[in-house]
C-alpha cells in the first residue's frame, strides 16, 4: 500500500512540470502564518478549537518539480475543547513535495464537568467497555500529562481533465503519559490507554478537487481513519464520504475551507453506525519577506485533511 501512494504522488508532481515554487500557503518565500481550525464530532461527542502560529520558510529553492513545496517550519499550538487543553510546539519539514515529516510535543490538562464521559476516568486494564456508562460523572477526575507524536505525509496530485485526484496518506505514531492510574479512557483518541502508553493512527484519503473558479474549488472522496492500540491489539476504524470547498485567495486571509466527513464505524468496541465530522479551517498569512511568486497549484498540506489527521475522532 505505502509502495502505490509513493507511485501515484510522484506521477502527480511529474504531471505538473509547469509549477512554480509553492512553498508557504503558496508564496514561494517565507510567510509568518496563524491557522484555526473548529472541529465538532458527533459519535463521540466533542468539539474542539485547533489554533496555530507558524513560521514557514523555503527549504531548497533550486528550479524542480522535487521541491517546489519543500520548506520547513516550526509553530506553537493550543488544542482546547471543552474538558481538556493540549499546548504544544511543533517542527516540521518538507524535503520533497510528496513527503512532510513532522514532530509535536505538548503538555494536556484535564477536567471535569457535571456530564457522563466528561473527565479523566480510571481504569483497573485495558478493557473495550469505556460507554459513557462506565464513566459517570461520579467519577471523574482531573489530571495532567504529556504527548509526542511523530508523523509523515505523502502528497500527491493527478490531473483527470481540466481537474485533479489528489491522494494523502498520514502516518502518526503517538506517545500518551497521562495522570497516575495505570489506565484510562483518552477522550482525545477514543480509546483506553496504559498511563505510559503508543498509539497509531493512519489517515488515508482520495479526493476529486474540481476548480470552480481561480479561487474557488470542491472537494469530495473517501477517507479512512484507523486508530491501532499495539499493546492491547484494540482497532478503531471510520470509513467515510468526505466534502470540503477550498477557498484560496490573496492577501491576509489567504485559506478558508468548511468541511465534513460522515462515515461508519467497520470496526470499534462499542459504538455502530455513522459518525458525522466537519468544521472551518481559516488561514492568515503574513509575508516575512517579499517574494513575487505564481502558482498553478494550490498549496498542499494546509486543508482540512491536515485537521482531520491531527484532530479527535
Amino acid at each position: 500500500m505505502l509502495r502505490r501512494v509513493v507511485l501515484l504522488a510522484l506521477v502527480g508532481l511529474s504531471a505538473e512540470a509547469d509549477a512554480a515554487a509553492s512553498q508557504c500557503l503558496g508564496t514561494g518565500g517565507s510567510l509568518l502564518i496563524f491557522d484555526e481550525t473548529f472541529v465538532v464530532s458527533l459519535a463521540p461527542d466533542g468539539a474542539e478549537n485547533q489554533l496555530k502560529a507558524t513560521l514557514c520558510k523555503p527549504l531548497i529553492q533550486r528550479p524542480g518539480l522535487l521541491f517546489d513545496y519543500s520548506s520547513w517550519d516550526i509553530s506553537a499550538f493550543n488544542y482546547l475543547s471543552p474538558i481538556y487543553d493540549q499546548q504544544g510546539v511543533t517542527v516540521g519539514v518538507v524535503p520533497l513535495s510528496f513527503l512532510e515529516l513532522r514532530v509535536d510535543a505538548s503538555a494536556l490538562a484535564i477536567w471535569t464537568l457535571p456530564l457522563e464521559g466528561a473527565g479523566y476516568f480510571a481504569f483497573p486494564g485495558y478493557t473495550t467497555h469505556f460507554t459513557e456508562k462506565e464513566m459517570p460523572a461520579s467519577r471523574a477526575r482531573s489530571a495532567y500529562g504529556a504527548n509526542v507524536t511523530l508523523s509523515a505525509r505523502l502528497q500527491g496530485e493527478v490531473p483527470v481533465f481540466d481537474d485533479k485526484l489528489v491522494l494523502t496518506n498520514t502516518f502518526q505514531l503517538d506517545y500518551w503519559h497521562v495522570g497516575d492510574a495505570s489506565h484510562y479512557y483518552n477522550a482525545r483518541r477514543d480509546v483506553v490507554l496504559a498511563r505510559s502508553d503508543w498509539l497509531v493512527k493512519n489517515n488515508a484519503t482520495l479526493l476529486f478537487k474540481v476548480r470552480a473558479s481561480s479561487t474557488v474549488s470542491l472537494q469530495f472522496g473517501v477517507q479512512d481513519d484507523l486508530t491501532w492500540v499495539p499493546a492491547s491489539n484494540y482497532v478503531a476504524n471510520i470509513v467515510g464520504a468526505f466534502l470540503s470547498v477550498p477557498i484560496r485567495r490573496q492577501g491576509r486571509l489567504r485559506d478558508l475551507e468548511p468541511f465534513v466527513r460522515l462515515g461508519a464505524y467497520t470496526h470499534h468496541a462499542h459504538r455502530v453506525g455513522f459518525q458525522l465530522f466537519g468544521g472551518l479551517s481559516l488561514a492568515w498569512g503574513l509575508p516575512v519577506e517579499e517574494r513575487s511568486v505564481s502558482s498553478s497549484i494550490p498549496p498542499r498540506g494546509r486543508s482540512s485533511e491536515t485537521a482531520l489527521a491531527r484532530g479527535t475522532r
